[in-house]
């Protein structure tokens, strides 16, 4: 599973610096949902449930602040 979540990793980083700045966010969204969707599913992992998904829930407000952020500073200028 970490293996997985780490190609898709860099796959999704490889397309942010192929895509225009206008679609930058679709990658790094794909890889939220998926590395979300994996993290739910590891069925190997010792970490509680509830625990994967606080941080999947930290992770995507983190990323979801992020592009707000990028989105008024982009508006702004």
């Amino acid at each position: 599973m970490a293996a997985a979540l780490f190609v898709l990793t860099i796959v999704s980083l490889i397309c942010v610096g192929l895509v225009s700045p206008r679609w930058r966010e679709v990658p790094m969204a794909v890889l939220a949902v998926a590395s979300g969707v994996l993290m739910l599913e590891d069925r190997a992992s010792d970490m509680p449930l509830t625990a994967r998904v606080v941080m999947w829930a930290v992770v995507s407000s983190v990323y979801t602040g992020w592009q707000w952020h990028l989105r008024v500073t982009e508006v702004a200028t």
